[in-house]
Formats: C-alpha cells, sequence, structure tokens
C-alpha cells in the first residue's frame, strides 16, 4: 500500500533557499501525543533560510533526503492521538513544528505536532494571521515577560532594536498591550507603520544617532533594550540603558556578538544582559496566553504578506533579503 502524499514546498539536501520547489512528501501519521493538523497557512522567518542552508543540523535528528521546511503554522486539527484530551478534530489552532523524524515542516498540507507545542488560535482573527505568530510571537513574548530574560513591568520603558520586522513588530504590541512605554528603531519608511502598532517614538537607525534620540525620548535611560537584530553586536546599545536595566539579545544562530564580553561589560555598568532562546517547556502556555490578549483586543497585530504555497521560494528569498516589514505568510489551504 503507497503511504498517502500531500502537497508541499520540497528540499532536498541542504543548500539555497531557491532549490525549494512545489512537489509532494508524505502525509504524516499521527501518533499518541500527537495533532495531525490540516495547515491553513505558514508563517516565514529568518531561521527558514538558515535551516535550508543547514545551519541548524546540530540541533535536529537527521534530515529525510526531501523534506518540507517551516516552523510556523495555523490550521484546522483533522485528527488527535488516543493521549490527547484538550483538542478535538475541527479545533482552529497555531503551532510550533517539533521537527521530530520525519522533519515534520509546516509548508505543507498537513503537520504532525505534539499537542505541547500547540494552542487554540485567536477566535478573533483569520488563520492567516495566526500563523504568523508562534517564532516571532513567542520570541517577542518571553523576550519581554520571561522573569530570566526581560521582565518587563506596567510603566517600564522600552527600546527595540529592530522595530519594524516580525519579532519587533509583536513586541511593540505585547509591551503596550502591558501599559510600558516604547520607543523603536526602524528605517524612515517605517516609522508610520511602528506608531500605527502603537510605538510612543521612532528613531532611524541609518542616520546614526539611536542613542541620542533615546536619550532625548528618556533622559535617564530605558528599562530594558530588546535586540531584535543585530545578535548583540552593537555592545553601545547597552548604553541606552538606566542603572539596573536589562538588555536581551534575541539569538541569530549565524551571526551573534561576543555576549560574554557584553555581559562583562553590563556588570561593571550595573546593568545585565540576557541572551535569548525560545523555552520549547512553555509554547503552549505563551501562547494561549498571546491568545488571551489579542482577543481582549489590547494589542496591534503586525502587517502580513501573503504568498501561495508554489511561490514559497519567493518567500524565503524575500526573508533572506532582509527588510521585511511585520511577517510574510504562505497560503496552503483554504479558510484563512
Amino acid at each position: 500500500m503507497h503511504a498517502a502524499l500531500m502537497r508541499a514546498a520540497v528540499m532536498r539536501g541542504f543548500g539555497a533557499t531557491s532549490q525549494v520547489s512545489p512537489g509532494e512528501l508524505p502525509k504524516p501519521q499521527c501518533r499518541p501525543d500527537d495533532l495531525l493538523v490540516r495547515v491553513i497557512a505558514a508563517g516565514v522567518n529568518p531561521t527558514d533560510w538558515k535551516e535550508i542552508e543547514g545551519n541548524l543540523t546540530s540541533f535536529y535528528p537527521p534530515y529525510a533526503p526531501e523534506w518540507a521546511p517551516g516552523f510556523d503554522a495555523a490550521g484546522i486539527v483533522e485528527r488527535v492521538g488516543e493521549r490527547v484530551h484538550d483538542f478535538a478534530p475541527g479545533d482552529r489552532v497555531m503551532l510550533l513544528s517539533d521537527r521530530r523524524e520525519g522533519q515534520c515542516g509546516t509548508f505543507a498540507e498537513y503537520v504532525r505536532v505534539d499537542r505541547k507545542l500547540a494552542a487554540k488560535a485567536p477566535s478573533s482573527i483569520g488563520l492567516a494571521q495566526a500563523a504568523s505568530i508562534p517564532i516571532a510571537g513567542l520570541t517577542a513574548y518571553q523576550g519581554l515577560f520571561r522573569e530570566d530574560m526581560g521582565a518587563l513591568k506596567k510603566g517600564q520603558s522600552l527600546l527595540i532594536q529592530g522595530g519594524s520586522g516580525g519579532i519587533g513588530s509583536f513586541a511593540i504590541g505585547f509591551a503596550k498591550a502591558a501599559g510600558a512605554a516604547v520607543a523603536a528603531t526602524c528605517r524612515e519608511v517605517n516609522g508610520a507603520y511602528l506608531r500605527s502598532l502603537g510605538a510612543d517614538a521612532t528613531s532611524d537607525y541609518t542616520q546614526g544617532d539611536t542613542l541620542g534620540a533615546v536619550r532625548r525620548w528618556a533622559p535617564g535611560g530605558v528599562d530594558l533594550v530588546l535586540d531584535a537584530a543585530t545578535g548583540g553586536t552593537q555592545p553601545e546599545l547597552l548604553d541606552a540603558l538606566a542603572p539596573g536595566g536589562r538588555m536581551v539579545v534575541v539569538a541569530t544562530v549565524t551571526h551573534d556578538g561576543d555576549i560574554a564580553a557584553l555581559h562583562k561589560r553590563a556588570e561593571r555598568e550595573q546593568r545585565s544582559v540576557h541572551f535569548l532562546l525560545l523555552d520549547i517547556a512553555t509554547v503552549a502556555a505563551d501562547l494561549a496566553a498571546i491568545a488571551r490578549v489579542i482577543d481582549g483586543a489590547k494589542m496591534r497585530l503586525p502587517a502580513i504578506t501573503r504568498y501561495p504555497l508554489d511561490r514559497a521560494r519567493d518567500a524565503l528569498a524575500s526573508m533572506q533579503a532582509g527588510g521585511v516589514r511585520g511577517k510574510l505568510v504562505i497560503d496552503v489551504g483554504d479558510r484563512g
């Protein structure tokens, strides 16, 4: 008996994003702790092109000869494993692909995912928008609110380095919903977009006076810097912090700075640096918390640009080129 096949964006081995092409892969099978989800849309992230180039092989089991990229998705539950009791067929969910054997990527019609990496999608938004949430939304949420990271509180002030990308866009919304004051860096062309998300102030990083602009906005320094762009390669961002302030650096995998040196400098200046990798253990709880914020109409969501599945390589090329405003999303199924 032949395995059922599904449409997918297929990568053979590793290489360039231009090698991703429309094709077919075996439809995944549901296991006892899994959900089998019919994908409506999949989010695109920098992680995707880095994986395609082979930069993540040390993190995951051996890849199949042909595999589908993609970590973000939203869709409809088709089947649940026998040990799953908190989801049912027909549920609208958003999820983070867990990359077990079979490399169950999300640029495909179906994805298998552990129930601990999924949550009900916000009821107030479509699934295309929900698909933009997992990687970028979780990174922003954990970077801001984890006690071992930003520990952001109501009334505090925040600078986001890289405000117009997916992580920065979500961070603006989450921080404003939490009652924080937000400044963000971007190119001048994106200033109005960031202000539409709720940013109180923006600074054009191409003009070279980001710290001056931040100090004019917050003369005593900010409580938190979220570096969502440089991987810690701009240590001068520490100068934007108030005494006792925190800097959270989002890991890039490919161009991270000297975090140990940043730690030492920060300690000398009575500040702290925290290097952010996603905590997989809290994914379901954090996605559920994000859904509550969104359904409570407490934040504005990032802009999304949509591509059909057969143009996945174009979406990946755009992400790799940089300068993306908000999020890129691949439409896989209907009802998005």
